[in-house]
């Protein structure tokens, strides 16, 4: 960040990822990298990602801006994940769950933590509270992790995409439209629909 001209409670977040964006968009090629990285950093201290993922999505394209979105904050929150999994294990820490809350995780990890990753929860909160909860299946985490922040990414990206300028992208954000509405209600409906075939339908085939 020092290299962008960012000091310390100089300026707001958003007009930190402001000027990392604009020094990326003279990197070329490489600039997908630095952006995974700065959405990696940002992931991990919990910090808004959406900025970046709209400026992404301006830069890069729709497509692009969604990909880099998708997979930068999939790493922050992996690393979260087992920054908190191996200080958990090293100091004892846990998140105390009642015992049939944690059969329950145990027997439906992957559904579990996708409703979780869905819930209006803060970022941080999800990750390493996951991550000092035991007996979670790091590959689960990522890969639920990356399932619901792909169509996110997707969303903001297309909002960049749209705009006239790095400026205007970032100082001008409208709300989603129905396209986006609508596939964020088809997730949520299709976690559901597999959790609910899970718990009363799957029991019912191994039966017969």
């Amino acid at each position: 960040l020092a290299c962008c001209g960012w000091q310390p409670g100089a300026m707001g977040f958003k007009d930190v990822a402001l000027s990392v964006m604009e020094y990326v968009q003279g990197t070329g090629p490489f600039g997908y990298v630095l952006t995974i990285l700065f959405l990696t950093v940002i992931s991990i201290f919990s910090l808004p990602t959406t900025p970046t993922e709209i400026a992404a999505g301006f830069i890069f394209g729709h497509v692009g801006g969604a990909a880099v979105g998708g997979v930068g904050k999939t790493l922050g929150s992996t690393v979260s994940f087992w920054i908190a999994q191996t200080l958990g294990k090293k100091r004892g820490w846990k998140v105390p769950l009642p015992e049939k809350y944690e059969a329950e995780l145990q027997k439906r990890q992957f559904i579990t933590i996708l409703l979780i990753r869905l819930a209006p929860i803060p970022l941080g909160a999800k990750n390493y509270g996951l991550g000092l909860m035991e007996g979670i299946n790091p590959f689960y985490f990522s890969l639920g992790s990356l399932i619901v922040n792909i169509p996110f990414s997707f969303m903001w990206a297309g909002v960049g995409a749209q705009a006239t300028s790095l400026i205007d992208a970032l100082d001008n954000v409208p709300a989603p439209g129905p396209g986006a509405q609508i596939g964020g209600i088809a997730l949520v409906c299709a976690v559901i629909g597999f959790l609910v075939y899970n718990k009363f339908v799957a029991p019912g085939d191994k039966k017969d």
